[in-house]
């Protein structure tokens, strides 16, 4: 990693979370690249944070079933198991008044129209 520090959004502290959440899902937003995107794998997610492999999955599960994360099984090229998951970050900048926002339109001059998933 090139970067010495990031940044957490302070929404994420009114999000209800945990502290093993808030944990991981920092460290997830550490690893992230510009487009949300993730791939440490739990081992080093549980290094990096000091939990178990066990704690981690557990944090993992409950942040994926509060939709502030998504993951996909990335494979590796020899048809094994899975090796590591790419995490897509739902970032907490863009989530307002419990809802993620899906697009914003317009701007600039003219009128903003902001579209909420879940609303």
């Amino acid at each position: 990693m090139n970067n010495y520090f990031f940044m957490v959004p302070n929404v994420v502290f009114q999000l209800g979370l945990d502290k093993k959440e808030i944990l991981v899902y920092c460290c997830l937003l550490m690893h992230a690249n510009a487009e949300g995107k993730a791939w440490p794998s739990q081992e080093t997610i549980a290094k990096e944070c000091g939990m178990s492999d066990r704690t981690v999955q557990v944090a993992i599960k409950s942040l994926y079933e509060k939709d502030l994360i998504t993951n996909i099984a990335k494979r590796n090229y020899s048809h094994t198991p899975v090796k590591s998951n790419i995490y897509t970050i739902r970032l907490a900048k863009d989530f307002k008044y419990g809802f993620f926002v899906k697009s914003i339109k317009g701007g600039k001059f003219g009128s903003t129209q902001i579209e909420f998933e879940g609303a």
